[in-house]
């Protein structure tokens, strides 16, 4: 029964970290706040990167985010920012 208990208790922890650590890479918070510094930033590299070949695309991916934020689904807001952003090779 000891043994389980630990096991257990470690498979929580395991859990808790990597929980964690998904949210540590989203450098942005997951509100409203988060989603309009993210909006920023698109649109500024959608303005200087107005001949990449995967600018609609990014456009696309900017507009669904926009649509996310505004409904309050902000990490998926925050994640189809980012994604508008590595098609637009910035980081």
């Amino acid at each position: 029964m000891t043994f389980a208990k630990s096991l257990g208790t470690a498979a929580a922890l395991c859990l808790a970290l990597g929980a964690s650590s998904a949210f540590a890479q989203t450098a942005e918070p997951l509100s409203p706040l988060g989603c309009r510094h993210m909006a920023k930033k698109v649109s500024a590299a959608l303005d200087a990167n107005q001949q990449s070949p995967n600018f609609d695309a990014a456009r696309r991916s900017a507009r669904d985010a926009q649509s996310f934020c505004i409904f309050g689904v902000y990490k998926n807001g925050i994640d189809s920012y980012s994604k508008a952003l590595q098609l637009l090779g910035v980081s």
